[in-house]
């Protein structure tokens, strides 16, 4: 005879983040992504000579509240690079 191979294994109770911050996380994740993308762009605008297109991109970053108040641009990883470089 075999033995039947149903045994009763109980659900895992798997601790879930709450909803609210869980979208507030992933809109973290999103903008600072999106930061990013903006600070890769704009030191490929700098070191190629495009001023035009590297200001633009300056302003989003401003927009999107990327730069401190010494006017300096602040890098999501934390490190500081100057306007004129």
């Amino acid at each position: 005879m075999k033995k039947s191979l149903k045994t009763s294994i109980e659900p895992k109770i798997v601790p879930q983040m709450p909803v609210q911050s869980y979208l507030a996380y992933k809109k973290a994740n999103r903008l600072k992504a999106e930061l990013l993308r903006l600070e890769a762009k704009w030191a490929q605008c700098k070191l190629s000579g495009r001023i035009e297109e590297a200001k633009k991109l300056e302003k989003k970053m401003v927009d999107k509240k990327m730069v401190d108040k010494k006017k300096k641009l602040t890098t999501c990883i934390g490190k500081k690079v100057s306007k004129d470089k």
